[in-house]
């Protein structure tokens, strides 16, 4: 901010300069909900994406709280809408997940994780290796 003090010409820019910046709330939560549905979609084919989601959660809960107590305006009261919206939208990232999570599970393309009984020094054996949902059960 000293770089462009020399700048202002009035008490009036100086004060604009100074002025805390405003929360922007919306904008926050849209972010909030399109990481969670992110982390949701994709965390039955890697699981430490519920790991990763929740480490992002906290860490925006703690900046959010450090940015609105001591550095932004306070924010204009807000009703229910943006949280009805929010539940609203809920059921739909439940199906995403549940359609990717099968997607994933049921997908015959990827390998097993399993290699104890074929020679991984021939490619030829690994070619008609596939997934297997049993062995992974066991």
């Amino acid at each position: 901010l000293w770089w462009t003090q020399s700048r202002m010409v009035t008490q009036h820019e100086l004060n604009l300069l100074y002025e805390p910046a405003d929360f922007k709330l919306a904008e926050r939560n849209g972010q909030l909900m399109a990481s969670v549905l992110l982390g949701l979609t994709f965390s039955t084919g890697m699981p430490v994406m519920v790991v990763l989601t929740l480490l992002f959660l906290v860490f925006q809960n703690l900046s959010d709280r450090y940015m609105l107590f001591t550095k932004c305006k306070t924010p204009p009261k807000y009703g229910r809408a943006m949280s009805d919206l929010t539940m609203k939208h809920l059921p739909f990232y439940t199906l995403v997940h549940l359609g990717v999570g099968i997607w994933m599970i049921g997908y015959t393309g990827l390998d097993s994780y399993y290699w104890d009984s074929v020679d991984t020094t021939s490619i030829s054996a690994l070619k008609d290796r596939t997934f297997n949902i049993g062995e992974r059960l066991r």
